[in-house]
């Protein structure tokens, strides 16, 4: 089943696409700002409950992780994975039992009860 793609894409604000600065070298005079299409939302502009969510739970624990003064590979550790798996994860991007592992750790949050 296809999740409802009702949200406002939080990363390019329901454009779809984004202005990134290309950088092609040594030569200044060969960058340029273009237009890419927005990886969150896959250039749809919109964004499904269970993707926000997601987005949701993962800022959150990054929060969290910040607030502690962990970093990024202290925390990837603690967790048995890489730093780039553990980015990945609090950009939404993550397993389904990593964000279900994190809702259990917190039951009280409204982030992660859906409050």
């Amino acid at each position: 089943m296809l999740d409802k793609l009702i949200h406002k894409c939080p990363t390019c604000d329901g454009v779809g696409s984004l202005v990134a600065f290309i950088n092609r070298g040594s030569d200044i005079a060969t960058h340029s700002l273009e237009d890419i299409v927005c990886s969150t939302c896959g250039g749809e502009g919109r964004i499904s409950d269970k993707r926000a969510m997601r987005i949701s739970i993962g800022k959150a624990h990054r929060d969290i992780r910040v607030a502690r003064c962990q970093s990024l590979l202290e925390a990837a550790r603690e967790q048995g994975m890489g730093p780039a798996e553990l980015s990945a994860c609090e950009h939404g991007r993550g397993p389904d039992d990593w964000y279900r592992a994190v809702e259990a750790s917190f039951p009280a949050s409204p982030v992660f009860s859906g409050a």
